[in-house]
């Protein structure tokens, strides 16, 4: 056409001669490749780099790189089974415990559990709850850990059952320790878990407490001296 903006087609010719072989593999990207074998890798986890990159090779007659090859793989399996994230995402609540640290503390440990909590950065979101002891060299001695949602009541309550049912102390009397933070729905489960036990708080979730009224060195010397002290006075 004279404006220049159009073009009329007349013929078409649908057999070609021109080369199929591309000796770069910039044509594609490793998102491409991954998903054209994410069915091979989905069957065959074990599938190599390098056999993936001659499959590519043979079925498209392009040559693509072995970082290329690396990243497609990762990616294949991303979409076969899902990144780490979205994985993660899917737990409520998980629970370890191992049975050998088990009879480790009930054999070998103070009567003293340490119960305590703190956030989870990055893509692993929620609450990390741990309980540690003491061994017989003073040392500290992890027992189990869990990952939740958030730090609750609810989830205390399930996390703190769980472990007496696995220590076998719910009902122990003779000298059970616990020492956690302030956390108003973890003191409440302790009295109903462990309505025998001795529960205290920690002294360095005391203090820090106590600082955003009262701060200073003179205080901070006056506070750790009164911890240690084995008298009311």
């Amino acid at each position: 056409m004279s404006d220049g903006k159009s073009f009329q087609l007349k013929s078409l010719i649908s057999e070609h001669n021109c080369a199929k072989i591309f000796k770069f593999g910039s044509i594609v990207t490793y998102k491409w490749i991954g998903t054209h074998f994410k069915h091979q890798f989905y069957n065959n986890e074990k599938m190599s780099v390098q056999l993936l990159r001659e499959e590519v090779k043979t079925a498209f007659g392009i040559n693509v790189s072995m970082s290329q090859c690396r990243r497609a793989k990762k990616y294949a399996l991303s979409l076969a089974e899902g990144t780490i994230s979205e994985n993660y995402a899917r737990i409520c609540k998980i629970y370890i415990y191992f049975a050998s640290v088990k009879e480790g503390w009930r054999r070998g440990c103070k009567r003293i559990i340490n119960l305590d909590g703190c956030f989870l950065k990055s893509f692993c979101q929620g609450e990390f709850l741990c309980v540690v002891g003491r061994d017989a060299n003073n040392g500290i001695f992890p027992i189990v850990w869990a990952v939740v949602c958030m730090e609750n009541k609810v989830n205390w309550k399930w996390f703190i059952e769980t472990l007496s049912e696995d220590l076998q102390c719910r009902n122990d009397r003779h000298g059970l320790f616990l020492i956690s933070d302030q956390h108003k729905g973890l003191i409440e489960v302790v009295k109903e878990v462990f309505p025998a036990a001795e529960h205290r708080q920690c002294d360095r979730h005391i203090y820090a407490n106590f600082r955003k009224k009262i701060s200073g060195s003179k205080f901070e010397n006056l506070f750790w001296k009164a911890r240690k002290a084995t008298t009311e006075a």
